[in-house]
């Protein structure tokens, strides 16, 4: 789980199941939307280009939960506790050319900073304790920094 707070016009993004790479956004996993106020209309929880969102279940300038969970094949996202998406990837995903390492496998994660006005801001947090760092939880790899997005440790719980 994150807690993430998005200034208004921002757009990001949460990878899963990713890889490092030095250049360009990832290009395995899935992106997991930061989006409440962007003009893009896939909305904050989308398994972007899987499963959209179009509602918004979360506001600009507040914090709010975005917890993702991959279970084998299944990958579920809540924000703010309420389920926004339940999916199960087929046993043959049908991908087109440039999406066909949107795929569960192993890796990372890793955060998208989308453009130069999207400001978000990022805790790491696990859920039952503000003492420990989940580091494991999110990596910042941001290796395509047109944005500005801003990690925080538990410790700057508000």
């Amino acid at each position: 789980m994150a807690k993430v707070k998005t200034m208004p016009g921002a757009n990001s993004r949460i990878y899963i199941h990713t890889t490092y790479q030095d250049e360009g956004w990832p290009t395995y996993g899935y992106e997991v939307q930061v989006n409440n106020s962007h003009t893009d209309w896939k909305r904050t929880g989308s398994l972007y280009d899987i499963l959209d969102v179009k509602e918004t279940y979360a506001n600009d300038n507040e914090w709010y939960t975005e917890y993702i969970k991959v279970v084998d094949n299944r990958v579920i996202v809540k924000i703010n506790d309420i389920v926004v998406v339940d999916y199960t990837e087929p046993s043959t995903p049908n991908r087109n050319e440039g999406s066909i390492h949107r795929v569960l496998k192993s890796g990372t994660f890793a955060l998208q900073a989308h453009d130069p006005n999207s400001i978000v801001y990022y805790k790491g947090h696990n859920g039952e304790t503000t003492t420990k760092l989940d580091v494991d939880l999110i990596i910042l790899l941001l290796n395509n920094l047109y944005g500005k997005v801003l990690y925080h440790n538990l410790y700057d719980v508000l």
